[in-house]
């Protein structure tokens, strides 16, 4: 069970069910913040491009070394789901035939970043299979 506080203590401070508790702890399962795990970092890069790759219908033969440098020697704060998010963004991004190390959002303000020119957002929505189309797109996919 992953919980952001400690549940036994928030059940004795009325703010967690001990029956919800019960029924989701099953096994627990400690594992090491992934910077103390640097050795696992680009096999599970590896494994979540692997699923990206097909849902996105793009071409991509994996990280370049650069890449594989930089999120080997990140520090990674969110953990695995940091690593997941930056390597979905950046398979949906990426336009080279693998992953640069300029396409990890890695310690950068994602928000912050400079945002595509018109032609190039029709073009990255144009490159999506047509199965990947949401029920709405954004308004500035056809701008």
């Amino acid at each position: 069970m992953r919980h952001q506080r400690r549940p036994r203590g928030a059940i004795r401070r009325g703010t967690f069910r001990e029956d919800f508790f019960y029924r989701i702890n099953v096994v627990a399962v400690r594992l090491k913040p992934l910077r103390e795990r640097r050795e696992d970092i680009v096999p599970l890069a590896d494994s979540f491009l692997d699923e990206f790759v097909p849902r996105f219908g793009k071409h991509l033969a994996g990280f370049s070394t650069e890449a594989r440098r930089v999120m080997s020697s990140y520090g990674w704060p969110g953990n695995i789901r940091e690593l997941r998010n930056a390597i979905e963004r950046a398979a949906l991004l990426e336009t080279a035939g693998e992953i640069q190390a300029a396409s990890l959002p890695i310690g950068a303000d994602v928000t912050r970043l400079r945002r595509p020119a018109p032609r190039k957002r029709r073009r990255f929505w144009a490159s999506l299979p047509e199965d990947y189309a949401q029920a709405s797109t954004p308004s500035s996919a056809s701008s």
